[in-house]
């Protein structure tokens, strides 16, 4: 089983940077799904957030979708907040995604 790709996308300085770049890389490893390359782009500007229908930092996108949609997203350079209690996604909630997505 394979994801292609998981994209994060983070605004510069993003208080959660560090924590969303581990969170992932254990979600991968507990899902079996190690060798997927991890792409950060930092969106700078609300014409890059618009580009990638941006919800705000951090976005995890795998496969190109974001796995916990919320409110419509406006490409706003601005936080997001997921409701674990630790402002990211909980490591089950990720690694879940992760193999729902992932294909053999």
């Amino acid at each position: 089983m394979s994801v292609s790709r998981v994209d994060l996308l983070v605004v510069p300085d993003c208080a959660n940077h560090d924590g969303a770049v581990t969170l992932i890389a254990e979600a991968l490893d507990q899902s079996g799904c190690v060798d997927t390359p991890v792409i950060i782009h930092v969106i700078a500007t609300e014409d890059e957030g618009r580009q990638w229908d941006f919800a705000g930092s951090p976005t995890f996108l795998i496969d190109g979708v974001d796995p916990f949609p919320s409110a419509p997203s406006t490409g706003a350079l601005s936080c997001r907040i997921y409701p674990t209690g630790t402002g990211l996604p909980s490591l089950a909630e990720l690694a879940a995604a992760l193999r729902g997505s992932a294909v053999s």
